[in-house]
Protein backbone atom coordinates (compact mmCIF):
# COMPACT_ATOMS: atom_id res chain seq x y z
CA UNK A 1 0.00 0.00 0.00
CA UNK A 2 1.10 3.75 -1.02
CA UNK A 3 1.80 6.06 1.74
CA UNK A 4 2.99 9.02 1.13
CA UNK A 5 4.67 9.94 4.62
CA UNK A 6 7.54 6.78 3.87
CA UNK A 7 8.97 9.68 1.18
CA UNK A 8 12.45 10.29 2.22
CA UNK A 9 15.09 12.40 0.30
CA UNK A 10 15.22 10.93 -2.78
CA UNK A 11 16.98 12.31 -6.01
CA UNK A 12 13.86 11.15 -8.43
CA UNK A 13 10.71 9.78 -7.59
CA UNK A 14 8.85 7.43 -10.92
CA UNK A 15 5.07 7.76 -10.50
CA UNK A 16 3.69 4.94 -12.35
CA UNK A 17 0.02 5.10 -13.67
CA UNK A 18 -1.80 3.11 -11.54
CA UNK A 19 -0.48 5.97 -8.95
CA UNK A 20 -1.12 9.31 -10.34
CA UNK A 21 -4.07 9.82 -8.36
CA UNK A 22 -1.11 10.46 -5.45
CA UNK A 23 0.75 12.26 -7.35
CA UNK A 24 -0.58 16.27 -5.80
CA UNK A 25 0.57 14.41 -1.80
CA UNK A 26 4.06 13.36 -3.64
CA UNK A 27 4.85 16.72 -5.22
CA UNK A 28 3.96 18.27 -1.79
CA UNK A 29 6.01 16.14 0.18
CA UNK A 30 9.05 16.82 -1.94
CA UNK A 31 8.66 20.42 -2.62
CA UNK A 32 11.21 21.45 -0.59
CA UNK A 33 13.79 18.97 -2.03
CA UNK A 34 15.10 18.94 -5.27
CA UNK A 35 13.10 15.74 -6.33
CA UNK A 36 13.02 15.08 -10.16
CA UNK A 37 9.51 13.56 -10.65
CA UNK A 38 8.59 11.52 -13.40
CA UNK A 39 5.45 10.51 -14.57
CA UNK A 40 3.74 8.19 -17.26
CA UNK A 41 0.59 9.90 -18.62
CA UNK A 42 -0.93 10.15 -22.02
CA UNK A 43 0.88 11.84 -24.85
CA UNK A 44 -0.46 15.02 -23.39
CA UNK A 45 1.57 14.22 -20.17
CA UNK A 46 1.37 14.90 -16.14
CA UNK A 47 1.80 19.17 -16.20
CA UNK A 48 3.10 19.21 -13.21
CA UNK A 49 5.66 16.34 -13.43
CA UNK A 50 9.48 17.22 -14.78
CA UNK A 51 9.76 14.22 -17.26
CA UNK A 52 6.63 12.43 -18.44
CA UNK A 53 7.13 8.81 -20.39
CA UNK A 54 4.74 8.13 -23.13
CA UNK A 55 4.04 5.38 -25.67
CA UNK A 56 3.90 6.23 -29.55
CA UNK A 57 2.59 3.61 -31.74
CA UNK A 58 5.07 1.13 -30.63
CA UNK A 59 7.90 3.62 -29.23
CA UNK A 60 8.22 4.80 -25.87
CA UNK A 61 8.94 8.57 -25.90
CA UNK A 62 9.61 11.47 -23.28
CA UNK A 63 8.26 15.19 -23.01
CA UNK A 64 10.59 17.41 -20.50
CA UNK A 65 8.95 20.06 -18.55
CA UNK A 66 11.86 22.55 -18.84
CA UNK A 67 9.65 25.42 -17.34
CA UNK A 68 8.93 23.43 -14.10
CA UNK A 69 12.84 21.55 -14.22
CA UNK A 70 14.57 25.13 -14.23
CA UNK A 71 12.12 27.01 -11.59
CA UNK A 72 13.06 23.94 -8.92
CA UNK A 73 16.65 24.38 -9.72
CA UNK A 74 17.28 21.01 -10.79
CA UNK A 75 19.98 20.20 -13.97
CA UNK A 76 19.13 18.21 -16.90
CA UNK A 77 21.82 16.39 -18.87
CA UNK A 78 21.60 18.35 -22.96
CA UNK A 79 21.38 14.76 -23.96
CA UNK A 80 18.08 14.02 -22.37
CA UNK A 81 17.23 17.08 -23.63
CA UNK A 82 17.86 16.42 -27.34
CA UNK A 83 16.47 13.50 -27.06
CA UNK A 84 12.71 14.39 -25.64
CA UNK A 85 9.63 14.72 -27.44
CA UNK A 86 9.67 18.32 -29.14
Amino acid sequence: KFTVFNITTANIIYIAHNQISNFSKIKNATKNDPTLLVTEEGASGYANSHINYYVNDTKVQYSINRPLIDKSGLKISQDLIKYADK
